[in-house]
């Protein structure tokens, strides 16, 4: 006892102790849940930019594709038109692997895009048959590819 009155001890449960215990808990448990908020958005990040690569890259392969498979026909033309179309079918089979990978959340985009393949691929195997003389066809094809590379962008 004091002559102020009787000493009062601390709480058990509330000494400075226990707070800072506490308080580092908590700080570690917030720096954990930082930097799993962290990898994850990494992980998802390189998961688009892989994305992205492999749409560019079918791009260029559809630009590359068409423009060989169009100049390829004239046998002193550089550019092969067999090459062309192999170009041309490699970047269609990216776009839809592309297509598929958009997921339902962009169904309607989804949608038109799966359209934009399937129409170029139809003028494609026209021009293929032997059709390439015709120039509404060309012209068709070369707005097909526009489009397509447009939606892809």
């Amino acid at each position: 006892m004091t002559p102020h009155g009787p000493v009062m001890e601390p709480r058990a449960g509330w000494r400075a102790e226990r707070w800072i215990v506490a308080a580092a808990g908590l700080a570690v448990c917030i720096v954990g849940l930082l930097s799993w908020m962290h990898a994850v958005q990494d992980a998802a990040l390189r998961q688009s930019t892989a994305y992205l690569g492999e749409l560019r890259q079918a791009r260029i392969d559809l630009t590359k594709g068409f423009m060989q498979a169009s100049l390829g026909a004239d046998p002193h033309s550089p550019f092969s038109h067999e090459a062309g179309k192999a170009l041309l079918r490699q970047a269609l089979r990216s776009f839809e692997a592309s297509a598929a990978r958009l997921g339902p959340a962009a169904a309607h985009e989804t949608e038109l895009f799966r359209r934009s393949i399937e129409n170029f691929h139809l003028l494609l195997h026209e021009w293929n048959e032997g059709r390439r003389q015709d120039p509404s066809l060309a012209v068709s094809l070369r707005i097909a590819h526009t489009g397509l590379e447009m939606r892809a962008a």
